[in-house]
């Protein structure tokens, strides 16, 4: 560097604080994936239980579904008695639950609903 400008020397410098912001926004937005995903399981897997015990009928028999109407923001709509249709992301509730070998409740499925999320946040 002993014959470089001063001009060459900021070049240099701030190169340098780009990319290590650089590297700290790629992290920082990976942090926020997870988040997202853990947000949006939290909240569908919550939504599935309230609808399953606020339901008309026994939940073995619970025919509704829900569409996940913004997924960024963890929003879901219960749209009536319809199957699944992943193109227009609705998903029949039943298809998002399991049964809890302990108490034999249907409970939410948090595995499905954590694979679901894969659709919507790419890891």
């Amino acid at each position: 560097m002993k014959g470089a400008s001063k001009s060459s020397l900021l070049f240099y410098l701030v190169m340098g604080v780009i990319t290590d912001l650089g590297l700290n926004v790629v992290f920082c937005i990976f942090a926020n994936v997870k988040e997202y995903v853990k947000d949006f399981v939290d909240a569908l897997e919550q939504f599935v239980r309230c609808e399953l015990v606020s339901g008309s009928e026994p939940a073995d028999y619970n025919s509704d579904s829900v569409q996940v109407v913004d997924a960024r923001n963890a929003l879901f709509r219960n749209v009536g008695k319809l199957g699944t249709d992943e193109e227009h992301d609705i998903y029949a509730i039943r298809s998002l639950c399991r049964i809890d070998e302990d108490t034999m409740d249907i409970v939410p499925d948090r595995g499905r609903i954590e694979s679901l999320a894969r659709n919507y946040f790419h890891e």
